[in-house]
């Protein structure tokens, strides 16, 4: 028996998503959050969730925010990406920010139940034809984070202060300047405003219509 856990702000998307699964997937079994935040939540009391389906926007997050919150705090759980999106490039992208699939919300009952069993067996699937993604310095910078840093990247993106990253984190305020200067130098920024601009250009801006 595998567990999903299904993330959009639309109950009635999440209703019809999960009645696709439930429908293809006689032992998948499907919780729901409406933010990342929930998202989050529910990963840390229940470590048996084996996929996580995420829409590219929430309140609480847009674009690839996200993902990569959730792939620097639950680094084992794979995360197939929702949008409505149909932009090769951005499924490119999301292939290389780690997702474990991509699922335009056009897409057809037998794409997702596709991309769903790629996701559950370690393999990366799109309906789309995936696009190289065009270089950039920023997502290479990015991607080199350690988990801890990215974490602290989105922690930032968020408007979090250092004693509230401290706390989630469960690290001192000391640890976390550390890890903010380590990240800052990685980065090659100087403050906490360039740093969450930069996230902002790479993994929102870009996708936004």
């Amino acid at each position: 028996m595998s567990q999903a856990l299904l993330v959009d702000d639309h109950p009635l998307f999440r209703q019809a998503l999960s009645s696709i699964l439930r429908a293809a997937q006689s032992r998948l079994t499907i919780a729901e959050a409406e933010t990342l935040a929930s998202a989050r939540a529910i990963l840390e009391t229940n470590p048996s969730i084996d996929l996580i389906l995420l829409d590219m926007q929430l309140p609480d997050c847009d674009g690839f925010e996200g993902l990569l919150s959730l792939r620097s705090q639950f680094p084992r759980v794979p995360v197939v990406m929702v949008s409505a999106n149909l932009d090769d490039g951005v499924a490119g992208r999301a292939l290389a920010f780690g997702a474990a699939g991509y699922i335009p919300k056009s897409s057809t009952c037998s794409d997702i139940d596709r991309a769903v069993k790629a996701a559950l067996s370690g393999q990366f699937w799109s309906p789309l034809p995936v696009a190289a993604t065009a270089h950039s310095a920023h997502i290479d910078l990015i991607k080199s984070l350690s988990p801890a840093q990215l974490r602290i990247l989105m922690s930032l993106n968020r408007g979090m202060s250092n004693k509230q990253i401290a706390y989630e984190m469960n690290l001192t305020e000391g640890t976390v300047k550390g890890y903010t200067t380590a990240l800052y130098r990685k980065l090659g920024v100087s403050s906490r405003t360039q740093a969450i601009i930069l996230a902002h250009d790479v993994l929102v801006q870009p996708i936004e219509h």
